[in-house]
């Protein structure tokens, strides 16, 4: 499992969180401001992924997946200002330097495993491990 993620300050993991959760893919669907906050700071944690496809479904069928990953928190748009706000977690991408995976989960704490959402790219500053 890649922890170089785990090694960035709180200043980079709220860059992270920023250009992943502020792409187009996110547009309209949920509203992340890049606050302070709104990073989970200091915690790197394991978390078991599932996937939303039947095809990817399929695929990974009787196979476990974890992976070490950061915490960003996001509100749903078009929800009120109070609404409950929901955990987006990253990981790097395989292989590719600039690449991070978008998970989505529950509350911070939960056991419940964390959903495969979307793959960012050009992620605009170097992750240490990816010389």
């Amino acid at each position: 499992m890649d922890k170089f993620l785990c090694e960035l300050n709180d200043l980079e993991r709220r860059r992270v969180c920023n250009q992943a959760l502020c792409s187009s893919h996110f547009n309209k669907r949920i509203i992340y401001l890049g606050r302070e906050e709104q990073v989970e700071r200091g915690h790197c944690r394991i978390k078991k992924i599932s996937f939303k496809s039947d095809n990817a479904q399929a695929e990974t069928a009787g196979k476990n997946f974890h992976e070490w990953m950061i915490g960003c928190n996001a509100s749903v748009y078009n929800r009120s200002e109070n609404s409950d706000a929901s955990w987006y977690y990253i990981s790097r991408a395989y292989g590719a330097p600039d690449e991070v995976f978008v998970f989505h989960g529950g509350e911070i704490d939960s056991d419940l495993p964390v959903v495969f959402e979307n793959r960012s790219s050009n992620v605009r500053f170097h992750i240490p491990g990816t010389e």
